[in-house]
C-alpha cells in the first residue's frame, strides 16, 4: 500500500493543490443591469504577486441559457488562462474581468466596456467558468465581471463564486521531471506487487478495482453534477475513504472470529450494553451498515441533484462529510492498555 499511496500523492498537478479562500452566492436578480457586476468578498491580505483562480458556476441550471459573460479571443492577459469546466478553453484565451482591491472605487469607469470582438461564454448550464490571474495589489476583495442576461428565465438562476488560493505545492521544471520519473517507478512497483504469484489469488486486485471504481463513479456522478470540485480525489480523500471501508472489513473480521458472551440475566443490563450486544450480531451489524449508507446516499443525492436548501451544506457537502469520516475513523480504534506486572 505504501507505493500506491505515494503514487496517488504524485498524480495531481500543482494547480490541483488549491483550496477555496472565499465563497459567495448570489441570485440572478442581483446582476447589474449595466453589464458589469462586482462580486465582492472579504479582502485577501498579501495578495500582491500571487496567482489566484476564480470560477463561477450556476448549479441546477442544466439546459438554461440565462446569462453570458465575455472572453477575449487574443491573449489579453499573460499572467494566466481561462478555464471552462476545469479545462483550458480552446475558443478563447482569457476572460474579460477586472480585479477589485480594497480602497478601489465601487463603480467601474463608464468607458470600460467589453470589446465588440469578444467571444460570448455561457455561464449557466451546470459548468464552471473561471480564470487564473496574478494579483497586482494587496487586499484583493472582489472581481468585476461583465454578465449579460441572455434569456427571459434569467432571474431563476443562482450563482456560486469561488476564489481559490495559489497552488500550495508549486513545481519547478526539474521537480516536475522528477515527479514523472517517480510516478513511473512507483507504478512499476505497484503492478509488480499486484501480480498474482504461486499460492495467491486475485483478491487484492478485485478489492482495489472495486474500491477505485466505486470511488471514481461516486465522485463523477455526485461532484461533477454541479461542478462542486475536482472529479477525482486527492491523497487526503483516498486515505480517509480507504480507512473508512477498512473499518468495515476489520469489523466483519472480528464478528466472524469472536462471539460476544451473552448478557448476565441476573443483573439488569444498561441500554448501552444491550445496544452493544445487538450490534455484536453479524446479521444486525450488516443490516444497520446497509441502512445507514443508503440513508446517507439518499440525502447526498437530495443535496446535489434535487435542489436541497443551501443551508444544509454543512451536513451534506462532500468536504464536511470527509471531516466527519476523519473524526469517525480516528475514534474507532481503541488502544489496548498493557496490564501492570
Amino acid at each position: 500500500m505504501a507505493p500506491l499511496i505515494l503514487l496517488i500523492l504524485l498524480v495531481p498537478r500543482q494547480q490541483d493543490f488549491r483550496h477555496d479562500l472565499r465563497r459567495v452566492e448570489f441570485a440572478g436578480t442581483q446582476v447589474s443591469s449595466n453589464n458589469w457586476t462586482l462580486i465582492p468578498f472579504k479582502a485577501v491580505p498579501n495578495s500582491l504577486g500571487r496567482d489566484f483562480y476564480f470560477y463561477l458556476h450556476a448549479p441546477q441550471t442544466e439546459g438554461l441559457r440565462s446569462f453570458i459573460t465575455r472572453a477575449s479571443a487574443g491573449n489579453s492577459r499573460n499572467d494566466g488562462e481561462m478555464i471552462v469546466g476545469k479545462r483550458k478553453w480552446d475558443q478563447a484565451e482569457d476572460l474579460v474581468f477586472h480585479p477589485h482591491y480594497l480602497g478601489d472605487p465601487e463603480t467601474l469607469d463608464a468607458n470600460v466596456t467589453p470589446a465588440t470582438g469578444d467571444v460570448p461564454v455561457l455561464l449557466t448550464g451546470g459548468h464552471s467558468v473561471g480564470q487564473i490571474f496574478r494579483a497586482e495589489k494587496n487586499n484583493l476583495d472582489g472581481v468585476w465581471i461583465p454578465i449579460e442576461r441572455f434569456e427571459q428565465s434569467a432571474e431563476q438562476a443562482r450563482f456560486v463564486f469561488h476564489i481559490a488560493s495559489p497552488p500550495l505545492l508549486p513545481y519547478s521544471a526539474p521537480i516536475d521531471s522528477l515527479r514523472v520519473a517517480l510516478m513511473l517507478v512507483l507504478s512499476a512497483l505497484v503492478i509488480w506487487r499486484l501480480i498474482p504469484r504461486r499460492g495467491k489469488g486475485w483478491q487484492l486486485w478485485i478489492y482495489l478495482a472495486v474500491l477505485a471504481g466505486a470511488f471514481a463513479a461516486s465522485q463523477t456522478i455526485l461532484r461533477s453534477s454541479n461542478n462542486a470540485g475536482y472529479a477525482f480525489p486527492l491523497i487526503f480523500q483516498f486515505a480517509v475513504v480507504f480507512h473508512y471501508w477498512s473499518w468495515y472489513v476489520f469489523s466483519f473480521d472480528k464478528l466472524s472470529i469472536k462471539s460476544r458472551p451473552p448478557l448476565n440475566s441476573a443483573a439488569s443490563p444498561r441500554l448501552y450494553d444491550r445496544m452493544l450486544s445487538y450490534l455484536g450480531s453479524k446479521p444486525h451489524f450488516t443490516a444497520i451498515v446497509i441502512v445507514l449508507n443508503v440513508i446517507s446516499v439518499l440525502f447526498v443525492l437530495w443535496y446535489y441533484r434535487l435542489g436541497a436548501p443551501s443551508g444544509l451544506r454543512y451536513f451534506f457537502d462532500y468536504n464536511y462529510f470527509l471531516y466527519f469520516l476523519v473524526f469517525h475513523v480516528t475514534f474507532s480504534f481503541r488502544p489496548t492498555l498493557r496490564r501492570a506486572q
